[in-house]
């Protein structure tokens, strides 16, 4: 699930005005994307994933406990926060444990990129199209993994900080091997930017990793 700036800090304002510890921290984080899987010559699965995880951390003290939620209902929200305050409660004094930062200024992040925002599982279909073809003219079995996706995170404390940022993720594993079962391969890459994987080049290093003749020792 993503959210926006603006519901990131409404919920953490929400949450940090009934806190009862003497410092609270919520973080906020949420993903959205799309995966493909294929092997011998096709798309074997596709999925969607969204994600969403709310985490309170609670001091007393020198004393934190945190607990988290995995979603907005207000009930799983506010046994979140009581569960943190009772952790909190019953924690060993951390001597190390330094008071949460005030307000920052941050700049804008540079690790969210549109296009990968908008890729799907067809877009990931297309990329491993090049794989796919050479492997078949090579005589090799391959199989691999694509997906690209967006998300946030977002942190607010007690003593005034509030930070959020967007970020986008794309990630390519080709895995390639023999007719024989004796020569295999792998290449995979993670980037923030689809647009900058090269597929075809990806799966060529596997695939020329898996095409040896030589009877290996």
């Amino acid at each position: 699930m993503l959210l926006s700036r603006d519901d990131t800090k409404r919920i953490s304002d929400r949450l940090l005005a009934r806190s009862k510890a003497d410092h609270c921290l919520v973080k906020i984080e949420g993903s959205e994307g799309s995966n493909l899987r294929f092997a011998r010559g096709s798309a074997t699965t596709n999925g969607y994933r969204s994600t969403l995880r709310v985490v309170i951390e609670s001091r007393m003290g020198q004393r934190a406990g945190s607990a988290s939620a995995s979603g907005l209902d207000e009930g799983d929200l506010d046994t979140a926060q009581r569960r943190s305050e009772e952790i909190a409660r019953s924690a060993p004094e951390n001597p190390e444990l330094l008071p949460p930062l005030g307000p920052q200024s941050y700049p804008t992040g540079a690790g969210y990129d549109e296009p990968t925002a908008a890729v799907r599982a067809i877009d990931l279909a297309r990329a491993m199209r090049p794989a796919i073809e050479e492997a078949a003219g090579r005589n090799i079995d391959v199989a691999g993994f694509g997906s690209a996706a967006q998300g946030f995170d977002a942190l607010a404390t007690s003593a005034g900080l509030f930070a959020h940022d967007r970020y986008t993720d794309a990630e390519l594993t080709v895995t390639a091997r023999n007719k024989q079962g004796t020569w295999s391969g792998w290449a995979g890459v993670s980037e923030t930017r689809f647009g900058r994987i090269d597929a075809a080049q990806l799966g060529r290093r596997a695939i020329d990793k898996a095409a040896h003749s030589a009877t290996p020792v």
